[in-house]
């Protein structure tokens, strides 16, 4: 079954990011920074791990596909691919899953 998940995660901001990947570049044109290949991110409190991840800083979005799983305090959401607003603090994934400890940080 194909379906998507929207959600507020925990406080992030652009001042807070930090990158680990196999390969980095920049693309100057679009003002996207591109990490690929065991990408994992900590922005804020929230860890992102994909095959690939692009820092659109004009949109103030990450961008993450392939692979893609998110820790947020007691909550894991996995997928195929998703956006993360940081304006809202909310995301958007695609094919995906989410598991909780607690059922009042799911409801929340």
């Amino acid at each position: 079954m194909a379906w998507s998940l929207t959600c507020r995660a925990e406080t992030a901001s652009f001042d807070e990011m930090f990158f680990d990947a196999t390969e980095t570049s920049l693309n100057k044109t679009t003002d996207e920074q591109i990490f690929e290949h065991d990408v994992i991110a900590i922005v804020g409190h929230v860890m992102l791990s994909a095959d690939r991840l692009v820092v659109a800083r004009h949109t103030r979005e990450i961008h993450a596909m392939g692979h893609v799983l998110m820790l947020s305090g007691d909550v894991i959401v996995g997928g195929d691919d998703m956006t993360f607003r940081l304006t809202d603090n909310t995301f958007r994934m695609h094919h995906s899953f989410m598991s909780a400890r607690d059922g009042a940080a799911v409801e929340n």
